[in-house]
């Protein structure tokens, strides 16, 4: 079976070890974070939030959102379990067969501040002594963010003022104003500004097989494979049934036995 990695592929800049150590070392360091907090305007999307983005020691996310559409607001969590196998929302009614485009915002804004702050500081946060204020920009090439098929391109040219400083501990204060064309033919710019911190240790370090998962909508993710210049293309695809359980614990039991409700199933993985 095939197992689509929403860390991997979704989280593209707040991932695994694994997929830093295929990154060039001077930006590395920034895709490791275990906790980023994260406060957005982007009014060309008609959107204000505050993100709080954690990675468990095993890969488990969970992401605590609070976002202003126009004038639509929603608040709640969303965590991703045992290698992204289930998606679970707490306080959201996700709209039915969209369920991943809750993710599809914060993370494409969050690898932006990422990809950002790679560019200000390629050394890495741990580079951050002092304040600095640092000027980036392209006349030629956009900025593309993307997690699977969904893309959001910044075209050029654009322009950030990044401010960072040195927080508590193991973390980093920033804020940025970007600034980017909007429109080409038009010339039209938009801005997008955000603020936050970035912190080596998670929240969350341990999302325990007691939790309880109480009020919490569960959906199973598979795998879909689609051909795309005769390349294929592996995109997440949320099966819109929500499915019960009681704790994680019970969840990731099953998950290891793909989903069989047969007890003594034979286990096709562990989830850690």
């Amino acid at each position: 079976m095939i197992r689509y990695c929403i860390t991997g592929l979704i989280f593209v800049f707040f991932v695994t070890p694994g997929y830093a150590q295929n990154q060039s070392p001077p930006t590395a360091p920034w895709f490791m974070a275990g906790h980023i907090s994260l406060e957005v305007t982007d009014p060309e999307a008609a959107l204000i939030a505050s993100w709080q983005f954690d990675r468990a020691e095993n890969g488990d996310i969970r992401i605590v959102k609070q976002e202003q559409h126009g004038s639509t607001k929603i608040a709640g969590t969303l965590m991703s379990i045992c290698d992204d196998q289930a998606l679970l929302f707490k306080n959201i009614a996700p709209p039915q067969h969209h369920e991943m485009s809750e993710l599809d915002q914060p993370i494409l804004l969050l690898q932006l501040v990422l990809k950002l702050l790679a560019r200000a500081q390629p050394q890495g946060p741990q580079a951050v002594i002092a304040a600095s204020t640092i000027d980036v920009s392209d006349e030629k090439t956009p900025l593309r963010v993307h997690k699977g098929n969904v893309k959001r391109d910044f075209a050029a040219p654009w322009q950030a003022h990044i401010v960072v400083e040195r927080g508590l501990a193991d973390s980093v204060k920033f804020k940025i104003v970007f600034s980017y064309t909007a429109n080409v033919v038009a010339a039209r710019n938009a801005m997008i500004s955000a603020e936050g911190v970035w912190r080596q240790t998670s929240d969350t370090p341990v999302l325990d097989d007691v939790f309880s998962l109480e009020n919490w909508r569960i959906y199973r993710v598979d795998t879909v494979a689609n051909s795309v210049a005769g390349n294929a293309q592996f995109n997440p695809k949320i099966i819109s049934s929500p499915m019960h359980f009681k704790t994680i614990g019970e969840l990731r039991s099953r998950i290891e036995r793909n989903l069989s409700e047969n007890l003594r199933a034979r286990k096709q993985f562990i989830c850690k």
